[in-house]
């Protein structure tokens, strides 16, 4: 069975990865289309810790 993705709640700060590869938090809003996209690619995360983390697998990926 497949983990069902976190997503935040309205008014909630998440943390995301931007194009550069820096870590930056946003406030959740509906109908943002922006955060619609980072949540349906993964890209939300309830701490820094966990973007910290998963920045470091995508730079292993990248150099490949």
């Amino acid at each position: 069975m497949k983990k069902k993705r976190w997503k935040p709640r309205f008014g909630q700060c998440y943390y995301y990865i931007d194009d550069c590869m820096m870590i930056y938090h946003s406030d959740w809003f509906e109908d943002d289309c922006t955060n619609e996209i980072r949540s349906d690619v993964g890209n939300c995360f309830r701490t820094r810790k966990e973007a910290e983390v998963k920045l470091k697998k995508i730079k292993v990926i990248l150099k490949k």
